[in-house]
């Protein structure tokens, strides 16, 4: 026979347990919202980086000292893009392919052909198609126009997935000709994106195409370069910036571990010794959270990045586990200590503490990712 323990006779003690629970429920909101709005601000500085002629960018080689005097001789070529298409757009795969217009104009006295600049690369993915569209010289300038299909490999930013802003980078250099040949100055009135572009969970909220120097960390081999020292190149960048279009993707995927929980909580209003339903319905929401859960981890890559989504779940696994565990006190009240009244003191207590906790800190947490 087991005793019934001194701490848990009366109703004082009881208190002291769910004030307990509400002081750890306020600490996971507070830490929820700080988490998310850091980072959020993190996800800023970097998407404020990438657009930046004068800013170095975190975790990249920064550019030699000297790129004022390398490229001052290079031949300048006005560059601009037109995106018309943005398709099979994969968080897992961490990729999606770009349609796009692509032209040059410079100097016919550079020296520069169509032949070298069509050898152009996509620093951060593969052209899969390139067809010329038009050429031509006139008053001294030559004109290069393609169209371009491109695979692009995508720095997702998933720390709040779903409901995190994202940017799309295009990154253009040339091979061969280094910023001491050629210079790209972007053609920034010129550029834009097509009204019909449609990326799914997402809207365009702004497009922008500028020129930045890159520094490769080495010469690659090269003879006539230091094999040591960074190199510069020009590089014409298209930054794509995505913001979700409403809260429905994020409901789509936790619709399930929302009724799961809601399940387990109403279960702590069943008279604890009803076994069958007070546990069934816990144990059967626990198993609906692990499998949302799985399926949400399907969707993004293989890493060890804690998201938004991996906390939504996380708690709401957690939320219904303690419903499990105060059935099982509650009952040894019922059953073993006799205190029916003190059981569904701690039922109906503990079913608004977690009720209104797990609320707060989903909307919370949403509404500071968002």
């Amino acid at each position: 026979m087991f005793s019934c323990p001194r701490w848990l006779r009366g109703r004082r003690s009881l208190m002291r347990l769910m004030c307990a629970l509400a002081v750890i429920e306020l600490a996971c909101v507070m830490y929820g919202v700080w988490w998310a709005r850091s980072c959020g601000m993190h996800a800023a500085v970097r998407f404020a980086e990438r657009l930046a002629r004068g800013t170095e960018e975190s975790g990249l080689t920064p550019p030699s000292p000297n790129r004022e005097q390398t490229t001052a001789a290079a031949a300048k070529v006005a560059a601009g893009i037109y995106v018309d298409e943005i398709g099979d757009v994969s968080i897992r795969e961490l990729s999606c392919r770009v349609g796009f217009s692509i032209w040059f104009r410079w100097p016919a006295a550079a020296g520069l052909t169509a032949e070298d600049l069509l050898a152009f690369t996509v620093l951060n993915g593969r052209v899969e198609s390139s067809q010329v569209e038009h050429q031509f010289v006139s008053e001294g300038q030559r004109y290069l126009r393609c169209r371009v299909l491109a695979e692009l490999s995508v720095r997702w930013e998933l720390d709040r997935f779903p409901l995190d802003d994202q940017q799309i980078v295009l990154s253009i250099e040339h091979p061969r000709l280094s910023a001491t040949e050629l210079s790209f100055a972007a053609d920034e009135e010129g550029s834009r994106i097509s009204s019909r572009v449609a990326v799914p969970m997402w809207e365009v909220t702004g497009f922008s195409v500028l020129d930045k120097p890159h520094a490769w960390q080495t010469g690659r081999g090269d003879p006539r370069k230091a094999t040591a020292a960074p190199v510069n190149w020009s590089q014409l960048r298209a930054v794509i910036s995505l913001s979700p279009r409403s809260w429905g993707f994020h409901l789509k995927l936790f619709q399930c571990v929302y009724v799961a929980v809601a399940i387990a909580a109403v279960a702590l209003l069943i008279p604890a010794n009803c076994l069958d339903p007070r546990f069934g319905l816990g144990v059967g929401g626990l198993f609906a959270a692990v499998a949302n859960s799985w399926m949400t981890s399907e969707l993004i890559p293989d890493t060890g990045l804690m998201t938004l989504a991996d906390v939504i779940n996380g708690v709401s696994i957690l939320t219904i586990l303690i419903t499990v565990l105060e059935s099982t006190l509650s009952l040894h009240l019922y059953e073993t200590c006799g205190m029916r009244d003190l059981s569904r003191f701690l039922d109906k207590g503990c079913f608004v503490l977690l009720s209104v906790g797990y609320v707060v800190f989903q909307v919370s947490i949403a509404v500071a990712a968002s």
